[in-house]
């Protein structure tokens, strides 16, 4: 059996946890029409997040994973890493608020795909800065 039909599921702080990301990984295959996940605030750590980096590749239609305000650590994110090139259709994860997520993790993450938009408050400040930068430098440039 699977779900066929369930095209978006929202568990958002529903005690979800490591035991429950894992279940709903390594079931996520039978949903084959399945687009967007909500796992957001539910104490999922890395466990949680390597058992979906490992989904992933059989998730054909997944769009959309929010693992924001979890306790997803740099192995959680490395893991995600790794497997973004794994499916096609993810065009947004979510990782907001999880604090123990060093910059550098995130960065890798970020670099990792140029075709995702990840939503993430501390690289999005950044990536404005960035470009406020580089608007300056264009004008130094055009007046140099």
């Amino acid at each position: 059996g699977g779900c066929w039909g369930l095209e978006e599921l929202d568990l958002a702080a529903c005690g979800v946890g490591d035991a429950g990301a894992a279940s709903l990984a390594a079931g996520a295959p039978h949903c084959p029409a399945l687009a967007k996940l909500r796992l957001s605030a539910n104490c999922i750590t890395d466990d949680g997040a390597v058992a979906w980096a490992e989904a992933l590749p059989a998730c054909a239609r997944l769009e959309r994973l929010d693992l924001g305000e979890n306790a997803v650590r740099d192995r959680g994110v490395d893991a995600l890493t790794e497997a973004l090139g794994k499916c096609a259709a993810l065009r947004c994860l979510v990782l907001r608020n999880n604090p123990g997520s060093s910059a550098a993790a995130l960065e890798r993450f970020a670099r990792a795909s140029a075709r995702l938009y990840i939503v993430n408050e501390s690289l999005e400040e950044e990536s404005e800065e960035e470009d406020e930068d580089e608007e300056e430098d264009e004008e130094e440039d055009e007046d140099g």
